[in-house]
């Protein structure tokens, strides 16, 4: 038992030995400075190739409304990017919200809106939901969200 143990720690170094072996042929290894320096350059390329996408606003708070009250609401939004805006797709975090959006491209420095229709849920007390959008920018996912505080 003894040399089956010793047997297994002389292949675990001879292997741990040709991996050692591999990594070190690959190729001089870069300064961790210029490695991040290498990899802050491609993000800032990568960055101007994408377009991005500014809300004038983010949450928007309806205030105190009944459970009966229908709302719209329209969030605004800017493509500050140098490429045409897409939006993808929307979600909501609440089935009875219905985002509405054109589908058509917007050009940099064009404004676009999200509209939503908005009917409570059949209960009291505060609620904030989340609206997702996606979008051809970077990060490619916006949240959005809507808040209320719903009385009988």
């Amino acid at each position: 038992m003894k040399h089956i143990g010793i047997l297994g720690y002389l292949v675990l170094m001879l292997w741990a030995c040709a991996s050692k072996q591999q990594v070190q042929s690959v190729g001089p290894t870069m300064p961790i400075e210029e490695k991040e320096q290498q990899i802050s350059k491609e993000k800032e390329e990568m960055g101007n190739h994408m377009t991005r996408i500014q809300f004038d606003s983010t949450t928007h708070h309806l205030g105190i409304i009944s459970n009966q009250d229908e709302r719209q609401y329209t969030y605004y939004f800017t493509n500050t990017g140098q490429h045409p805006l897409i939006v993808h797709n929307m979600k909501t975090g609440y089935g009875a919200a219905a985002p509405k959006w054109e589908r058509k491209p917007i050009l940099p420095g064009e404004r676009g809106e999200i509209g939503l229709l908005w009917r409570p849920p059949n209960r009291t007390g505060p609620l904030r939901i989340s609206i997702d959008v996606w979008t051809n920018t970077v990060p490619e996912q916006t949240r959005l969200y809507l808040e209320a505080y719903i009385q009988d």
